[in-house]
């Protein structure tokens, strides 16, 4: 079965039926592939894509995407993996893209990053950095009544509201995940000296958010349409935080992914409290007897 051909137009027609407008503080999550739009190169289908949102969202909009960097752990450490303004993000194509353009501003934290053009980018980038939280930007846009955009990417249940890591590390669970403290890079501090970075707050595994969907949708919390050959939510998220937030604060337990062998889900005393031990016990003995 053949895809859609698709436009720009008709992409830019699809996002403002899902609810994008003039002003808008986009926090974006995307996977520009899914979408199936093209246009002569890479370069040229990016600088499209981009155009395109910024023409929704006007002069007074503001764009937030993660540009978040390769980290090594504490007993590997690799010295030529070093944070700088110019280091490449692994999130992604567009976060890539939006980092070559002469008025994106990025975020100082050496692991966590994020860059941000508009009206509140100046706002969403401050302080962060290596003394502050990893999802305190997320809280920011929140505090700004933002939205996210999960821009052909809805159906990867890898993935997750933004607001859900916001919501974790307001409850302090970011804290007790299982490699805090174990991740690691070197970045150069305002006075450039070179230090070592240790992350101490870490979301873990998002797969699971996808069974607090019909609290969202039963709140009017997003909104879901399909945009070129692929699907792309729309979510409010203040109302998204408070959902994650006030379940996760009574039943952590519901975040839990379906594989059994997940360390952040099963190995986690947060989200798995009565079984913990027993996934690191069972992990530990088949690594021993698998190494013989």
């Amino acid at each position: 079965m053949s895809k859609d051909v698709v436009s720009i137009n008709s992409l830019s027609r699809q996002l403002s039926e899902l609810g994008v407008q003039s002003g808008d503080l986009l926090f974006i999550a995307a996977d520009l592939m899914k979408l199936g739009y093209f246009n002569k190169n890479r370069k040229q289908t990016l600088d499209d894509i981009v155009d395109m949102l910024f023409s929704l969202i006007g002069d007074d909009g503001t764009i937030v995407i993660p540009s978040y960097t390769k980290y090594f752990t504490r007993f590997r450490k690799q010295p030529e993996i070093i944070f700088n303004q110019d280091i490449d993000s692994t999130s992604g194509s567009l976060s890539n893209h939006l980092l070559k353009y002469p008025r994106t501003l990025r975020s100082s934290h050496p692991t966590n990053s994020v860059i941000a053009i508009g009206r509140y980018a100046e706002y969403i980038v401050k302080n962060h950095d290596e003394h502050s939280s990893s999802y305190s930007p997320i809280l920011k846009v929140i505090e700004l009544g933002g939205k996210n955009l999960m821009l052909g990417c809805f159906n990867d249940f890898r993935l997750a509201p933004m607001a859900l890591h916001a919501a974790q590390e307001k409850l302090g669970y970011t804290s007790k995940h299982w490699m805090s403290g174990y991740v690691q890079t070197y970045f150069y501090n305002r006075n450039g000296e070179k230090k070592l970075f240790t992350r101490h707050d870490i979301g873990g595994c998002a797969s699971g958010a996808y069974k607090l969907l019909g609290h969202h949708f039963k709140n009017g919390a997003i909104n879901i349409l399909k945009t070129g050959n692929s699907n792309s939510a729309l979510i409010d998220t203040k109302k998204s935080y408070e959902i994650f937030f006030q379940i996760l604060q009574k039943h952590p337990e519901i975040i839990r992914c379906d594989d059994s062998r997940c360390h952040d889900c099963y190995g986690s005393s947060v989200y798995n409290p009565k079984g913990f031990i027993f996934h690191w016990i069972t992990f530990f003995i088949e690594k021993l007897f698998s190494n013989k």
